[in-house]
């Protein structure tokens, strides 16, 4: 079985920004977008790493 850190890593922090979006969202904060929008991102980049493919939002600007 082989793993792959790129993308472990890139999970464990979209959900450290799943549970900053959740606490945001309960104080009525619109940087709960932005970290629900990163995470998403995180997610994304882990998916392709684990297809061995490049991503195409790689270029996009982090927030």
């Amino acid at each position: 079985m082989t793993t792959n850190k790129f993308a472990i890593d890139r999970l464990e922090a979209a959900i450290d920004c799943i549970l900053a979006a959740e606490t945001m969202a309960m104080e009525d904060s619109p940087v709960a977008t932005r970290f629900s929008h990163r995470a998403y991102q995180l997610v994304t980049a882990a998916l392709f790493s684990l297809k061995g493919e490049d991503d195409p939002q790689a270029n996009e600007p982090v927030y």
